[in-house]
């Protein structure tokens, strides 16, 4: 009786092939849903960054307002009524908003959020000169182009307890790192339409357009975050 000898097969090529590409489906579809989703984590975050640094620029700038008016209505030394001739004088509430245009959307001054395209500030510009004209930045300025972050993500501001994370090159500490993110604010001046205004009249009727806009790159392609509000003196 013969013996019938059994050939050893192994796999042919289109089985290799078929089983290379099955183990790579299963390797790169978790691979690629844990870089998707890591991506869409990060884009998240600097979406929702942007949009808090943008709100914080119009916060800020109503800080300043009401700071200034709660001044005035004091009667704190800096808030001088003006002279409108004839024995008549400001109110608190015209004195606050002119010195309020004055230190924050003047016209006549190199460096303004009003002119030359807007300005750029960091929290604690505002807190520095909380009743005086800030310091702003112009757009050209090296000093405040992106806005940096402190490693253990807060510095604290002037001489109060605040504690914040984001702030101008020249007010950031040494081991701050840059992020993406860059505020632009521009105040415009609102006058109503044929008003011709006689001295300090201009101001009072005058209302302020405020646009705070963060700017940042994501895979090489800039995006806009964009807040506006209207300001009016306080009564």
């Amino acid at each position: 009786m013969k013996k019938i000898k059994r050939l050893k097969k192994g796999f042919t090529l289109v089985e290799t092939m078929v089983g290379l590409t099955i183990l790579t489906l299963a390797i790169i579809g978790p691979l690629y849903i844990a870089l998707n989703s890591a991506w869409s984590i990060r884009s998240s975050r600097d979406f929702f960054l942007s949009q808090y640094l943008a709100q914080e620029g119009l916060e800020l700038i109503r800080y300043k307002q009401d700071t200034i008016f709660l001044g005035c209505v004091n009667g704190d030394a800096f808030c001088v009524p003006a002279d409108l001739g004839g024995g008549e004088y400001e109110t608190p509430s015209e004195s606050a908003w002119r010195h309020f245009i004055d230190q924050v959307a003047s016209t006549t001054v190199p460096v303004s959020c009003a002119v030359n395209g807007g300005c750029l500030f960091d929290i604690a510009t505002i807190y520095s000169a909380p009743t005086t004209t800030p310091s702003f930045f112009s757009l050209q300025s090296g000093a405040c182009g992106n806005f940096f972050q402190d490693e253990s993500g807060r510095k604290q501001v002037a001489t109060s307890s605040l504690y914040y994370a984001f702030f101008c090159k020249d007010n950031a500490s040494s081991n701050a790192i840059q992020t993406p993110f860059r505020r632009v604010v521009t105040i415009t001046q609102i006058v109503p339409n044929n008003y011709v205004c006689p001295s300090y009249d201009c101001y009072y009727n005058t209302d302020l357009r405020i646009e705070s806009k963060v700017s940042y790159i994501v895979n090489g392609f800039t995006k806009f975050v964009t807040v506006t509000d209207y300001l009016r003196p306080r009564n």
